[in-house]
């Protein structure tokens, strides 16, 4: 193909051509003078001119600078003073001064040059009277050449020939030039095309910049290290690249008159751009009459001879401009520029050619889902990252810099709207404003064409945790009786400051009027939290619940009275809108504010004697959130359905609240968010998707299959997901197909492991309790298996990445490889804690030791890998990754003060433990001979700290031992099978296990003896399809059915993929289905199960948690399912239909009930009752104990329906068999203690040597006549004599062999006198808490190093130091925590309330525990502080008898602040500032 002919274009000629320079004849001094060759310049927008300097002297040096950047911008300049000359660009109207300092040694002089800039030139376009853009008006060659014809100049008219090759873009010898209109025209049908001219032309300076990363004429390395970029800077790469590169940087081209190409890039939309209407009109292009008023669809298409001049053109046609630019971007992505180019590090592929294949049009006829987008959330470290690297945003990030790259992103993505970053720690996307008072980002959203929407509790655009306390009190002067004038917080109440709250979102709605946005209404707290409602009963209702449902409807209807009055009545339906019952707003919406949703408009329903848009609702979308359950709260009635104005979903894959924050990984499976997704689309909350992406990275990858559903639901599903993960890993990883599957299975096992447990859910959390443990004692050492699992995706992530070509590394650990490594390290860490448990608990010294130190060494990894992250791609992601939150401080074991576990009482020998068995020493193991292969095992461990001999022996010839005999210093694993050859019948057999002598010769009794069942089966399966019971348990997995009945109502169970917590699981289907309790025609999935014998068996099924909240003709839903056998009557089992915490964090529900069968086949029939319902197994025990608790239950049953799991064991860790510690003692730390005169306290302690040496111990006190000590047995006895006094106490520890140890204790003894008794009266008690620092024998702090109490910083309370982020938890460590301690007499029993003045720093050292008398209570975490004075209280009651108690507060994290403490038998007292101190007595 030949290359483009460039002509020359005149642009604004009368300003461009120089006339005959003339010099005064006054001196020659003064002809020579330094000058311009044209003081003033008019050009238009999108021309350039160069200015000369005249007279310049060789030695001279010129410096040029523009006044206004923004106006004119210098591309291209000289700065020697002979040839000096600037070139500049016109970017906007306006008036600029591009000046030159020019040097010569001493001489210094400054030369203006005037720039006015007028607006684009009209071109030669027919009906189009628009302007210029800021572009090349036609293609430009050398000097001298003339345009040549091309050979379709001929063919203008007919129709296009069909394409046999794809079109070539680019090759070394030419590259396309983009075409499209000069401007587009608003008109009444399109008042908007203007706007969506500047859209679509900034989305097409992208692809020009995208196509020259592609050539290679700029570097795409460079772009990805760029932070601050704009428009101005782009355009400047770009013609920067063209000066050096022509042939590799397409033109744009506005004027086509005289262009002569092979090929060409034509881009408009279908109903205002003057090309394509032509092109459509010459049935050039058909295909895009199938998107006329679609929205956001796009059509790609080659079409020959397009227009005169080009031969063959690639054309991007939209039905709007969104469609256009994802048309745009699908181009752009198509060569090699992947959406995550800038956001992932995906690095660009520099091409010899590119070209497209659009040979058959490709009609995109737009997305499913009107409005789409993601929501930045929960920010702080992105802020913190953003902060440091977008220079020109200042303090407090994000800003506009950084939202340029988000709506990038998000517009290649295929998304509209977005939901900006919301939190304290930034600015309100809306604060900063321009000269004119709007704001800056809101115009930047709608230069890319992202419509804005906002959170549910940003009412109206509004962002209150930015822009309401500074609004109020600016503007409160304006308002009359005004509640809470000096406390915002309070004073955002819409029941007690109506008209202020009105006229804060009015003005917001008046400044933002002219952009795309969606407008949340209601009304929610003044941040992510209930709404304030004081004056509640200014609102007609008999309950408070009904109250708050009017309250509701006169917000929303003000609201859109707002609406009317500034976008005008009649349009106040077409105004997008979006109401979203969150967290107590469904409560409301549940209590009767649905009813309110569905007016209609059919008749007067406010009573106001007219019918409006105040009686019509409809138009308001509905968007139901999941929280923070993963499962979406509430179905749509068949009325909420069929609202003209839709519904929605904003979904969560990061989520910063109770029970557990996670914010750190990309841990929501894929699976169960698509299983979620498409029962929201499918019951019709279809209209409006938003997903919680926190910081967006590292869920880039379920950011964009969320936004693949939301376009084609149809098509991106369960079973598209490893497609998904195929087609990603070759576009941004450069993998081939191999590779690219080996990638997307792993990653797939990497969702199915999280859809399991999350990440963030194995450390405490933040409420409720810890999920079930992984089974360390059984399954086949389910805790161990579950370790290799992950591994084994660790491992493949890992051979992949080191296959990787350098440049696709980044992208790829920033994806998925880190991910899954962070999972490993999280896993490990607990995991191995659980071990280390186990073993202590079990006297398994070496054991103990060893799995804490594997502990440890994975929360080590945990936190290198955080530096590493933060350092990739040359520190550009400083600061982001970080798996702390200041929601989310409970992470890694001993962050909520986890000990180790330690063995103190040391033994002799080895001790052993078999297989589903808690108990050392007993059990049973259970073998089938229709289980291939089938293995179980026991563990032989040390309980000395010196390796010992053992000697293991089987009963009968049938077991079999894979180790008779060794030697351990930690544990070692015994493989047992059974020689089914030897088999001839059901058997019983032992096991046993002795110590062995220096020669490995047993010696002594057997320290464990393990019963060993074999079941020789003689059952077959015959004509059933089904399972028989095994080893005292039947296990199925829901997908693996005998039979499946399609309901009589059309319902069924539908396989979904990687849904269960082991692999698939069954649905009920369709999501719209009626409940149903016709058990006969129900949906049904048959199990056929033979049991060995008669009886009545529990049956636990699991389900995932799916919700069913709200009412269903005025009755509760519910998410339930029935399970029967044969013909009896089915047992319902009842889900949850709301939302709890354990069950949040152990990912499922497990429901249970008996059932009673016969022996020999049985029918097990589990019935639909509830759409939606999600089944992943059932269980049924049928000996009792069998199995141990587990997370994922045992193996499946023998069966013919399915391929058998293969039995496996899990492997122990090779550490266990390298362990060798060095000869040491090993002794209990002491903490330091407090004691009265004449007390006397006894501490037990323990002490060994790793070699088994004894150990001798002494003590010594440095002050006898103080406190006395003496160590017998294990125990330090201490005594104190004097009335006070500090002694340090010394314990010295002596072995052969080891080096000497000594540790030091400091004891304080009291003065009792000090001080005196707090006296309760008339039902309170009130204690300075500084008191405690008296240390007498009423008041005192319990201590030990590196803690200190002080005095607070404004002396009126106590303060714990260092603050380090240590914590003391009431299950482990609370011993260890540093306390105040008060003596209170009660006169009056009963049960009183403790508040606390608190003023601590920040929420991460609010928290303590409460003891009475030396007995937990409770532990209290009060919330978000900010060191201010604030009474607190957690509301539980304490009984106290008439009497003396101590009161102690123990500090549950470090930096605890407490200012007063008081008792109260009122629960409700009202408290402000400091309150007067109580009587105090002597004894």
């Amino acid at each position: 193909m030949r290359g483009i002919k460039k002509i020359i274009a005149v642009v604004c000629a009368a300003a461009m051509t120089v006339g005959m320079i003339t010099f005064s004849p006054a001196s020659a001094d003064a002809a020579k003078a330094p000058k311009f060759n044209k003081k003033k310049v008019s050009v238009n927008v999108g021309g350039t001119y160069k200015i000369k300097l005249k007279n310049g002297a060789k030695k001279a040096k010129v410096t040029w600078k523009s006044s206004k950047k923004k106006v004119v911008r210098i591309t291209k300049k000289s700065n020697k003073g002979k040839k000096a000359y600037a070139k500049f660009k016109a970017l906007k109207k306006g008036k600029a001064k591009v000046s030159a300092i020019y040097k010569l040694g001493k001489i210094k002089k400054k030369l203006v040059c005037n720039v006015t800039v007028k607006g684009r030139k009209t071109v030669e376009i027919p009906g189009n009277t628009a302007t210029n853009p800021p572009a090349v008006s036609s293609p430009v060659v050398n000097s001298g050449e003339s345009p040549t014809p091309s050979q379709g100049d001929n063919h203008t008219g007919t129709p296009d020939n069909p394409q046999s090759e794809p079109i070539t873009l680019y090759n070394e010898k030419m590259v396309a030039p983009v075409i499209m209109d000069s401007g587009y025209n608003n008109t009444s049908e399109n008042q908007y095309a203007e706007r969506s001219y500047e859209q679509i032309y900034r989305a097409v300076r992208d692809l020009r910049q995208d196509i020259s990363m592609v050539t290679g004429a700029i570097d795409y390395a460079e772009i990805q290290s760029i932070f601050d970029d704009n428009a101005d800077e782009e355009q400047a790469r770009i013609d920067d690249a063209d000066s050096m590169e022509p042939k590799k940087v397409p033109d744009l081209v506005t004027d086509t008159a005289g262009i002569s190409a092979d090929s060409a890039i034509i881009i408009g939309t279908i109903d205002d751009s003057t090309i394509i209407k032509k092109l459509m009109d010459e049935g050039k292009l058909e295909e895009a009459k199938q998107i006329k008023g679609v929205w956001e669809g796009y059509v790609i298409k080659q079409v020959k001879n397009a227009i005169p001049g080009v031969d063959n053109a690639l054309v991007i046609a939209g039905s709007d401009a969104r469609g256009t630019i994802y048309g745009i971007y699908t181009v752009s992505e198509s060569i090699g520029v992947s959406p995550y180019y800038w956001y992932s590090d995906v690095p660009v592929e520099v091409k010899d050619t590119i070209t497209f294949d659009a040979k058959e049009a490709i009609v995109n006829d737009g997305p499913d889902v009107k409005y789409r987008g993601i929501f930045i959330n929960d920010e702080e470290k992105s802020n913190a990252w953003a902060e440091s690297k977008f220079t020109e945003d200042g303090k407090n990030g994000p800003g506009v810099n950084y939202y340029r790259r988000v709506f990038e992103l998000v517009l290649r993505l295929k998304a509209n709207t977005l939901w900006p970053a919301m939190h304290g720690c930034s600015v309100a996307f809306n604060k900063n404003v321009d000269e004119n008072g709007i704001s800056i980002n809101a115009q930047e959203a709608a230069g890319y064409g992202i419509i804005m929407g906002a959170s549910h509790c940003e009412i109206l655009l509004r962002n209150n945790v930015g822009e309401w306390g500074d609004w109020f009190n600016a503007n409160k002067g304006r308002f009359t009786d005004i509640s809470y004038p000096n406390d915002s917080y309070k004073a955002y109440d819409f029941t007690l400051n109506r008209e202020m709250l009105l006229e804060y979102w009015r003005e917001r709605l008046t400044a933002n009027k002219d952009f795309e946005s969606i407008l949340t209404v209601g009304v929610r707290g003044p941040h992510d939290e209930a709404f304030n409602c004081e004056n509640l009963s200014m609102y007609p209702g008999n309950t408070d619940a009904e109250r708050k449902v009017s309250m509701m409807e006169d917000v929303i209807t003000s609201q859109r009275e707002i609406i009317a009055d500034i976008y005008g009545e009649e349009n106040v339906q077409k105004i997008p809108q979006v109401f979203i019952p969150y967290k107590e707003m469904n409560d409301v919406y549940n209590a009767g504010l649905d009813e309110f949703m569905l007016w209609d408009g059919s008749e007067d329903f406010n009573g106001d004697g007219i019918t409006d848009y105040r009686d019509d609702n409809t138009d308001i979308m509905i968007m139901w959130a999941e929280d923070n359950e993963n499962y979406i709260r509430q179905d749509l009635s068949e009325e909420e359905a069929g609202r003209a104005g839709g519904a929605g979903i904003y979904y969560h894959i990061s989520y910063w609240g109770p029970p557990a924050s996670f914010l750190w990984l990309n841990s929501t499976s894929l699976y169960t968010m698509s299983e979620q997704m498409h029962r929201g689309y499918d019951i019709g909350a279809n209209d409006y998707w938003i997903l919680n992406v926190g910081d967006i990275k590292p869920s880039e990858p379920s950011m964009e299959f969320f936004l693949k559903m939301a376009w084609d639901s149809e098509y991106w599903n369960d079973t598209t997901v490893i497609e998904f993960l195929k087609n990603q890993a070759k576009r941004d990883y450069g993998m081939n197909d191999e590779d690219a599957a080996v990638m997307a299975s792993a990653v797939s096992e990497y969702y199915a492991i999280n859809g399991t447990r999350k990440a963030e859910f194995y450390e405490k959390p933040d409420y409720g309790s810890l999920p079930t443990e992984f089974c360390t004692s059984g399954c086949g050492d389910e805790s161990m298996l579950w370790i290799e699992r992950i591994n084994k995706v660790v491992d493949t992530m890992e051979g992949l990445y080191n296959k990787l070509s350098d440049e696709y590394k980044d992208a790829f650990y920033e994806h998925f490889y880190y991910n899954t490594t962070a999972l490993r390290d999280i896993i490990e860490n607990t995991i191995y804690y659980n071990k280390n448990q186990f073993a202590a608990a079990q006297g398994r010294v070496g054991s103990a030791n060893v799995y804490a130190e594997l502990s440890k060494a994975a929360a080590a990894r945990v936190k290198e890998g955080l530096k590493t992250f933060n350092s990739t791609h040359n520190n550009k992601w400083t600061n982001f990754m970080d798996c702390y939150h200041p929601g989310r401080g409970d992470v890694l074991i001993g962050d909520a003060g986890e000990k180790y576990g330690e063995v103190k009482d040391i033994s002799e020998g080895v001790g052993a433990a078999c297989e589903n068995s808690t108990k050392a020493g007993i059990g049973t193991l259970r073998f089938n001979s229709l289980i291939e292969d089938e293995v179980h095992y026991f563990d032989v461990f040390d309980v000395n700290t010196i390796e010992e001999k053992w000697v293991a022996e089987a009963s009968a010839d049938w077991i079999k031992l894979s180790k008779t005999s060794g030697s351990t210093r930690t544990e070692e694993r015994v493989i047992v099978s059974i020689d089914q050859s030897r088999l001839s019948k059901t058997e019983s057999g032992t096991i046993s296990v002795y110590n062995a002598d220096a020669s490995g010769k047993k010696e002594g009794t057997a320290v464990a003896t393990f019963a060993v069942e074999a079941v020789k089966s003689n059952v077959t399966y015959g004509d059933n399809k089904g399972y028989i019971e095994a080893n005292g348990y039947v296990k199925i997995e829901a997908e693996h059915y005998s039979e499946i009945i399609e309901g009589e109502d059309g319902s069924y169970f539908g396989v979904i993929k990687s849904a269960g917590q082991v692999s698939d699981a069954m649905k009920a289907l369709p999501d719209t289905a009626k409940v149903t309790t016709d058990w006969d025609s129900a949906a049904k999935l048959v199990y056929r199960v033979y049991f060995e014998n008669a009886g009545t068996y529990s049956l636990s099924l699991r389900r995932r948690p799916v919700l069913n909240e709200g009412k269903e003709d005025g009755v509760d839903r519910t998410m339930n399912i029935a399970v029967g056998v044969g013909d009896y009557e089915p047992t319902v089992l009842k889900g949850k239909r709301a939302g709890d915490w354990n069950v949040v964090l152990n990912m499922c529900e497990i429901l249970k009930c008996n059932i009673t069968v016969k022996k020999g086949w049985n029918d097990i029939i589990v019935y639909r009752s509830d759409a939606s319902f999600v089944w992943d197994n059932m269980y049924i025990e049928t000996v009792k104990g069998a199995v141990p608790t587990s997370v994922l239950w045992p193996a499946e049953s023998p069966n013919n329906i399915a391929e058998a799991e293969k039995p496996a064991v899990g492997k122990l860790p090779l550490e266990l068999g390298s362990y060798n510690p060095g000869a040491e003692i090993v002794m209990d730390n002491l903490r330091n203690m407090a004691m009265n005169e004449n007390d006397v306290k006894t501490v037990n302690f323990s002490v060994y040597a790793t070699n088994g040496k004894p150990v001798t111990v002494t003590a010594k006190s440095s002050n006898e006549q103080c406190v006395s000590v003496f160590v017998n047995d294990g125990k330090i006895t201490l005594t104190a004599k004097e009335k006070s006094g500090n002694v340090s106490v010394i314990i010295t520890a002596k072995a052969e062999g080891c080096d000497e140890l000594k540790k030091e204790f400091r004891v304080t003894v009291r003065d009792s006198s000090i001080g005196s008794l707090y006296i309760e009266k008339d039902g309170e008690v009130v204690i300075n808490a500084a008191d405690a620092l008296l240390q007498g024998g009423y008041s005192w702090t319990e201590v030990s190093e590196p803690d200190v109490w002080v005095a607070s910083d404004d002396k009126n309370g106590i303060k714990h130091t260092p603050d380090t982020g240590r914590k003391w938890e009431a299950d482990s460590n609370i011993d260890e925590a540093p306390s105040i301690n008060f003596k209170v007499k009660i006169s009056k029993a009963g049960t009183y309330y403790l508040f606390t003045n608190m003023s601590n720093p920040n929420n991460n050292a609010d928290s303590y525990h409460v003891l009475v008398d030396g007995v937990y209570k409770y532990t209290h975490n009060s919330g978000d502080m900010s060191g201010k004075m604030i009474w607190r209280s957690a509301g539980k009651g304490l009984a106290l008898s008439a009497g003396e108690h101590t009161i102690t507060i123990a500090a549950r994290e470090d930096g605890l602040v407490v200012n007063q403490i008081l008792l109260s038998n009122d629960k409700e007292i009202a408290l402000d500032g400091l309150q007067p101190v109580s009587e105090r007595k002597k004894l």
